[in-house]
């Protein structure tokens, strides 16, 4: 008996929106009160956000697949959008991590300053990995909006899609 997994997609997005959601606020919330104008604050800040960028990430990727699944274009190509923009806002943040840490290096005592580095040099490189793979996942997301819709066939669950071959002229109509 051939189940229809469409009505798991309201759980699976709840469960996508709670894996993008829930990360971001505990880290938000962990750093409050802002004091955007102090760079070791702003470092330590992006610091601990880079902590939470794979869950998020698996949040999308969850709701996208389920989204490809059940053949909802407009849905895919806004978490696509999203993918993008959080894409966008990983390298800004590795701009502004880079910024922070050069200026808040200079504060840095000379026996911790290697422990430093390395806790930089990571935090950097998991939001250029995070770019990459939001960037990844809004590009696949897009191109798979955009994609023709293939023919389902219900009774036997099995997908198929035409294939269109250009005309070529048979030999009654090459005679003059």
């Amino acid at each position: 008996m051939k189940r229809d997994l469409g009505v798991f997609g309201p759980g699976v997005y709840g469960v996508a929106f709670l894996l993008i959601v829930v990360p971001l606020t505990d880290s938000v919330l962990g750093v409050l009160p802002l004091r955007l104008g102090q760079a070791a604050w702003r470092f330590g800040s992006l610091g601990l956000l880079s902590r939470a960028l794979m869950t998020p990430l698996l949040g999308l990727a969850v709701a996208m697949v389920m989204a490809a699944y059940l053949g909802q274009r407009r849905t895919l190509r806004s978490l696509s959008v999203f993918a993008f923009l959080a894409a966008a806002a990983a390298l800004g943040a590795v701009i502004l991590f880079a910024l922070d840490a050069l200026q808040t290096r200079a504060t840095v005592r000379p026996d911790v300053t290697h422990t430093f580095d390395k806790a930089s040099v990571e935090a950097l490189l998991k939001y250029l990995l995070d770019a990459l793979v939001a960037g990844l996942l809004g590009l696949g997301g897009w191109r798979a909006s955009h994609a023709p819709k293939a023919a389902h066939h219900a009774e036997d669950g099995i997908v198929t899609a035409r294939v269109v071959r250009p005309h070529t002229a048979s030999a009654a109509d090459r005679s003059p």
